[in-house]
């Protein structure tokens, strides 16, 4: 069984980016309003909700064994898929050297609703690793690489 995790890196990525996100809204809040206790309140439920999801939304482990793929998001199982049953393809959208996201696609081919799950909590070099065996044990389609620039 191969599995993979977010990394420790794009955990203090985003908790680095939760807490400068939350301060910048609580600084500018403050010179909008001039009112430290609300700028302050902001700020702090700001942090709250940016660090849960840092922390539990972003909580990814996808297992693949044997030609299954588990993918658990905060511990739970989400999505469990025999692979040889689906096709599979991904579009990653980066912009100035950053990736926003890493999309795998998974259309079921007998038919139905496609399944998208976002890869990017595992950072690129997992992902890569993780579509090496998606490829062996899908009908693959040629990647979408999609590059934004400002």
């Amino acid at each position: 069984m191969k599995v993979f995790r977010r990394t420790i890196f794009s955990m203090i990525k985003g908790l680095a980016v939760a807490v400068f996100g939350a301060a910048a809204a609580a600084v500018i809040l403050y010179a909008v309003t001039v009112n430290a206790a609300l700028a302050g309140l902001v700020g702090v439920a700001l942090l709250a909700v940016l660090l849960f999801i840092v922390i539990f939304s972003e909580n990814i482990r996808v297992e693949v064994e044997d030609g299954q793929l588990r993918y658990f998001q905060r511990g739970k199982l989400k999505t469990d898929l025999r692979l040889a049953e689906y096709a599979v393809r991904y579009v990653i959208r980066s912009s100035q050297g950053s990736t926003d996201a890493m999309n795998v696609y998974f259309t079921p081919l007998a038919g139905g609703d496609e399944i998208v799950i976002d890869f990017d909590p595992l950072g690129r070099k997992q992902f890569d690793a993780l579509w090496a065996l998606l490829e062996e044990n899908c009908a693959g389609q040629e990647p979408t690489k999609i590059e934004t620039k400002k």
